[in-house]
């Protein structure tokens, strides 16, 4: 298995792997998504009014649904979109808002306290244990003593009498579909963990639904400069559109920390999991913009999202590098992904742009996405563990620089 041997830029393996690196940005896919045309309230005291009201998230500051997502403009539908982290179930269906399509500070904070707010855990469900049958939910509520009553059976072909209720619920499977039937046997007889893999799927998805909330508390901070209120819209923008047009099976690992890290780093870092297994399917590497003059920076590590750019960004902060992460988020996601990108078979790591077009005269509500594609270090890895030395900053069809 390739590891790196250190988590510093003086290594000399992390040296030549750098070298060997692409510092342009992949080109990627283009797609871009219509929020909404609905009127919204001009910028007065009654926008303050509904962000600090009951009526959150019907907001008028803002956009509250997608007019067009990979097909071609409807204008006559908006369509409602899911937001299952949010704190009051009743609301989990309701237009969300999604673009913060104003340059006011104060209803920036407004929009973001309140969203905050409102945001936390997860109202995703499972189909066999959220279950409303009552034979499968007592089955589930007593495990050992339904595992007793069918030992008794097998065994000495008779029910105790304290055993009775446990069977006769086990036996009302019997009437029960073949899906509910299985499902329940294997959750009884230790392949519960197919779908205790998914309790660890919604372990996950509460923590990503708090991250989400302290993302937007922290977002909401220090927004004394058009810059700020620039990085807060794009960075929103990108982590409500993962919750809703990406689906549920994404979920936030890390996002905008309070002590104001990451100037030089990662916006977000995703995961895609599967909601039966648990398991990780995907890294998501997000890189967020708020406004349609906001462009990609190229510091010395090579252009943001570039394969260079990423690779020092993540051995930076699997060092704790403050300024690439907060000391109290843990190194061992950066040294995961790191693993993952330098090793055949590894978990995929993929890169998004999310671009806001706000300022646009013509696209103020419209958010380009760009899907770069998945990154891979293992012929750069396995380049500078051999020693080899070659031309490494010629052109390539594979990356193209943004302009």
């Amino acid at each position: 298995m390739n590891q790196l041997t250190a988590y510093t830029d003086t290594d000399p393996l992390n040296q030549l792997i750098g070298a060997y690196l692409e510092a342009g940005r992949p080109g990627g896919l283009k797609e871009n998504l219509y929020l909404g045309n609905e009127t919204t309230l001009g910028l007065t005291t009654n926008n303050l009014t509904l962000l600090s009201s009951q009526q959150y998230p019907y907001t008028a500051l803002g956009t509250i649904g997608l007019v067009k997502l990979r097909e071609e403009p409807q204008p006559s539908v908006v369509t409602q979109i899911l937001n299952r982290h949010t704190v009051n179930p009743t609301n989990r269906s309701a237009g969300q808002l999604i673009l913060l399509d104003t340059q006011g500070q104060t209803e920036i904070e407004q929009a973001l306290r309140r969203d905050a707010r409102h945001t936390g855990g997860s109202n995703v469900l499972h189909w066999l244990f959220h279950s409303s049958d009552p034979d499968v939910q007592w089955i589930l509520g007593h495990g050992s003593e339904t595992r007793a009553a069918i030992t008794d059976v097998q065994t000495y072909k008779m029910i105790r009498p304290q055993a009775k209720e446990a069977w006769g619920h086990y036996q009302a499977l019997h009437a029960k579909d073949a899906n509910t039937r299985e499902a329940v046997r294997k959750w009884l007889y230790g392949a519960n963990l197919a779908d205790a893999g998914w309790g660890r799927f919604n372990r996950n998805d509460v923590k990503s639904g708090n991250r989400l909330s302290s993302h937007y508390t922290n977002l909401g901070a220090g927004l004394n400069t058009d810059q700020a209120k620039t990085a807060a819209r794009g960075e929103y923008a990108a982590s409500k559109l993962l919750i809703t047009a990406y689906g549920p099976d994404y979920q936030m690992k890390i996002g905008k920390s309070a002590g104001g890290s990451r100037p030089n780093g990662i916006d977000q870092i995703w995961v895609k999991r599967d909601m039966r297994s648990g398991d990780v399917l995907e890294y998501l590497i997000i890189e967020a913009k708020g406004s349609v003059n906001a462009t990609l920076g190229h510091p010395s590590t090579g252009q943001q999202m570039s394969p260079k750019w990423l690779f020092w960004c993540l051995v930076r902060m699997a060092a704790g590098h403050g300024s690439y992460i907060d000391a109290q988020t843990s190194p061992e996601l950066p040294k995961k992904i790191l693993s993952a990108l330098i090793n055949n078979g590894g978990i995929p790591v993929r890169g998004v742009v999310f671009h806001s077009l706000y300022g646009s005269q013509n696209e103020s509500k419209v958010v380009e996405m760009t899907d770069l594609g998945l990154y891979n270090f293992v012929a750069a890895y396995e380049n500078a563990t051999a020693g080899i030395q070659r031309f490494h900053n010629a052109p390539t069809q594979a990356f193209i620089a943004f302009q």
